[in-house]
This record gives structure tokens, C-alpha cells and sequence, in this order.
């Protein structure tokens, strides 16, 4: 028998005996045995609507006692308000993910990730639902990237697959790099899998018109370091590795976040933006994954502004769009909940345009951004979130 050690998302961890090689499904199973959870068979689901509530209740409450939400910070009332909803908000995905394990709804969220020797990297292949999913991304013959890290059935609802079927809807070629279902297979985590993949596309695709770097893990993601390698160097050096492929007069759009501006690590950004991906890593081991998401879309956007003269100076376009709230399979559930609806219901009417966001919202504007008429739009970040930083923060220009 083996002890396998199981992290929970609040930080605590859960010691469990069994032999080596257990599924991980049957470690979350004893897992949850373990803490009290009722458990259900993996792949089971609840007999009634009434059995599923209750052990979604019990099991909310549970992670409520281990992830209370936060108290507001002392900031300026915008600031403050940002900040908390947007704490609140990951604490309550990372609470009701949990509720949700073993129910039949894995994709909506999860709360533990097996970290025994050798058995981490398998374990996060499996463990779809710790990808709050930004989408499937494109890379085409006319536009597109890549997401690198994307479970299927969540990206067929996210900001990439909407971007994608825009663009085939009018009649554009594209090509997916994805970690499973895409042209071309890769974990844009792994700095060995870009350069590979980098390669293979380069010498498949001589001319792009356009590149979309949709790769992207949010907050809840159980590995820090990871949403920096991910969300940063893996659309950086696609980019940079594709660069030499994009034809003039071509377009690249990167996913920044309306979250980027709430970094608090500007020496975080730094560092990923001097490139030293093993120091970025260790810099990751004790910080929380708000701040390692925030922080890497900024420091996307930061790149966005350096790059964008010089691939201006070569005919392409370079811009960045910066999404706020949209609504997601995952976010509708947890804005339904009885015990979270009334955290995301408060977050969702701070948004002054008086509606969460859509995915094909952000795609209609990389879609313009992509077209003839945003030709002379170059080097900018546009937000597409109903106004929320601008209330958060209305006396910065940019």
C-alpha cells in the first residue's frame, strides 16, 4: 500500500492509503469518504434532484468552513469593490467545484489534485475540470491560435470556440493546436512541447494570416506556476516562434483580462517579461493563483505594447483584448446555486452595462480587430466588460 497525498485548493491536504497506481477518480472517491463526504460510485450520479441537492449542500458546506470569503480590503471604494468580488468569485468557484466532484458534473469544477512522485503529470491530464476554460484557440491560414490546455466539452463554450466559429462561418481556414482535440497536440505548459509544435507549424504553414492566443488557465487552476507557463510563455513564444510566418497585413490578438490591472506583483511581471521562465517558476511556490492569473495577463498585455511597434513596422497588426465576466456552462451553474448565487448576482449588477458578458461579445471584436475596417488599430488593449474597470478604476487613462 502507498500513502497518496492529496492538496486541497485552501492549502490543507488529505493523506490516503492505497495501492499504488489507484485511478485518481478512486482517490478522490476515498478522499471525500475520508472528509466525510457522501461518496458515489466514479462515474454515478445522484437517483433523484433531491439526493443531488442535498449532497451539493453538504458538501458546500463543508468548503465553506475551509474557504470563507474574504474580508473587504482597505482600498479606494472601486479598487476594494474589484478586488473582493473578484476574490469572492474564486473562492466560490473553488467551493462549489468541490461540492460538485463525483456528481456527474466534473466539468463545472474540482478540489483535488493527486500529487504522488510520478503520478502529478497524469493526474493533471485527467483532471479536466480544474480548467476554467478560455476556449479552444485557432491558428490558421487566416487567423488563429491555440489553446493549450482546454478540456473538450468546456471550450466548445468558451471565448476560442467562439472566435473559431466566426471565422469559419465565413469561410476562413483554421488550424487548432490543443492538448487533445486540435491539428496539432501539445501542453503549451511544457516549454519542450512549444518549441516542438512551434516547429511543426512553422514548417506546415509557411504563411499565416493571423494568430489568436486563446491558451489560457484561470485562478482555480492547482498548480501556480503552471497558469504562469501556461496563460504567459505559452502565448509568448508562440507568438514569437510564429512570428517569422505572418504575412504582412496579417493580424495577432492576444486574451489578456479585466483581472490584469489587479496585480499586486509588479516584480512577477517583470520577471516574466525578462523571460526567465525557471525563475518565474519559483517564484510561483508561494504565491496564490489569483495573483499568478492576474498577474500574467497583465504581463501579456505589457508584451502586447512592447511588441506591437515592431510587428507594426512589418505590416501586421498586434493587439490585445481584455475580457471581464462572461458567462460560462461553469458560471451559469454556480449563479444558480442557492449558496453562491447571491455572491455572483452581487458581481454580476456591479457590471455597469447591466449584463454578464458573452463569449461571442469578445469574439465579435476580435473579429473586427481581425478585418479590413481594424486595419489602423495597433498596440491597444480593449476591454470587454460592460464598463467594470473603468468604475474600478476611472481616473486611469489607459
Amino acid at each position: 500500500m502507498t500513502i497518496h497525498t492529496l492538496n486541497l485548493k485552501d492549502g490543507s491536504a488529505v493523506e490516503v492509503e492505497a495501492p499504488r497506481g489507484t485511478p485518481i477518480e478512486e482517490l478522490i472517491r476515498l478522499a471525500n469518504q475520508q472528509m466525510g463526504f457522501t461518496p458515489l460510485a466514479p462515474g454515478a450520479r445522484p437517483e433523484s434532484t433531491r439526493e443531488r441537492d442535498e449532497l451539493i449542500a453538504q458538501r458546500l458546506a463543508e468548503a465553506r468552513k475551509r474557504a470563507p470569503l474574504p474580508e473587504p480590503e482597505e482600498e479606494d471604494d472601486g479598487t476594494a469593490l474589484g478586488r473582493g468580488l473578484s476574490r469572492g468569485v474564486d473562492i466560490m468557484q473553488q467551493a462549489y467545484g468541490s461540492a460538485l466532484e463525483g456528481l456527474g458534473f466534473e466539468e463545472l469544477g474540482g478540489d483535488i489534485v493527486a500529487r504522488n512522485e510520478a503520478e502529478l503529470r497524469d493526474t493533471e491530464r485527467q483532471v479536466e475540470s480544474f480548467r476554467d476554460i478560455e476556449g479552444l484557440g485557432t491558428l490558421g491560414t487566416y487567423m488563429g491560435e491555440v489553446a493549450g490546455e482546454s478540456a473538450p466539452q468546456m471550450g466548445a463554450t468558451g471565448i476560442g470556440a467562439a472566435i473559431k466559429q466566426q471565422l469559419l462561418n465565413q469561410g476562413n481556414d483554421i488550424v487548432v493546436i490543443d492538448l487533445k482535440d486540435g491539428d496539432y497536440l501539445a501542453d503549451l505548459g511544457d516549454p519542450a512541447a512549444r518549441k516542438t509544435v512551434i516547429e511543426q507549424v512553422k514548417a506546415d504553414h509557411p504563411s499565416i494570416d493571423g494568430l489568436i492566443t486563446c491558451a489560457g488557465v484561470a485562478s482555480q487552476f492547482p498548480n501556480p506556476a503552471k497558469i504562469l507557463q501556461i496563460n504567459y510563455f505559452g502565448t509568448v513564444e508562440i507568438i514569437e516562434g510564429l512570428s517569422d510566418n505572418i504575412v504582412s497585413g496579417g493580424r495577432v490578438v492576444a486574451i489578456s483580462s479585466n483581472s490584469a490591472p489587479m496585480s499586486t506583483r509588479p516584480d512577477l511581471i517583470d520577471a516574466m517579461l525578462g523571460g526567465d521562465e525557471n525563475a518565474v517558476v519559483s517564484m510561483a511556490s508561494d504565491l496564490h493563483g489569483h495573483e499568478c492569473y492576474a498577474s500574467s495577463k497583465g504581463a501579456v498585455a505589457r508584451y502586447m505594447r512592447r511588441k506591437a511597434p515592431e510587428f507594426a513596422r512589418q505590416g501586421v497588426t498586434f493587439n490585445a483584448v481584455a475580457p471581464g465576466y462572461i458567462q460560462t456552462p461553469m458560471t451559469k451553474a454556480v449563479e444558480e446555486s442557492e449558496e453562491y448565487g447571491e455572491l455572483i448576482k452581487a458581481f454580476m449588477d456591479s457590471i455597469p452595462i447591466g449584463r454578464p458578458g458573452q463569449a461571442d461579445d469578445v469574439a465579435n471584436v476580435v473579429l473586427f480587430l481581425l478585418s479590413p475596417q481594424g486595419s489602423y488599430v495597433a498596440g491597444t488593449t480593449i476591454f470587454i466588460d460592460g464598463a467594470h474597470d473603468a468604475m474600478m478604476r476611472p481616473d486611469t487613462n489607459l
